[in-house]
């Protein structure tokens, strides 16, 4: 009878999981000139459920917006939206998070929470590892 108790709550549990947007691989860029922006990068996995990015926030900065990378420059992204069991990267020379007035205290080797807004009113919070602006991208 136990193990049917066990198999029930890992079904559930495993069900419940894919519901829920999952957030890997973040990391931040500082500026090679203080004072400039930041940029934040991560994959974002949708679950079971299609999700809309309406933004990013944290305490190390005061400010965040999408943004995207083009041949000729950037534009803002209002949001961005993720189909139901796909994945988007946002990644250098691509999708990324300018973060604004970046904490002086913050410095290469710390972390930085990132607070992830979705439109169904879902919120995810992950540590971003910090590296600097010469620095290679975490692995």
């Amino acid at each position: 009878m136990r193990w049917i108790a066990t198999v029930l709550a890992v079904a559930l549990l495993t069900g419940c999981q894919g519901r829920e947007p999952q957030v890997t691989n973040a990391w931040v860029r500082l500026p090679a000139v203080p004072g400039r922006p930041a940029a934040a990068y991560f994959t974002i996995k949708a679950g079971d459920v299609g999700r809309t990015l309406l933004g990013v926030g944290g305490t190390a900065f005061k400010r965040a917006e999408l943004h995207e990378s083009m041949a000729k420059g950037m534009r803002a992204l209002p949001t961005v939206t993720i189909a139901a069991g796909e994945e988007v990267a946002f990644a250098p020379a691509g999708r990324h998070v300018m973060l604004y007035d970046v904490d002086p205290a913050v410095t290469p080797g710390a972390t930085v929470p990132l607070q992830l807004t979705f439109g169904d009113e879902k919120s995810v919070t992950i540590e971003a590892r910090v590296v600097g602006a010469a620095d290679p991208a975490p692995e």
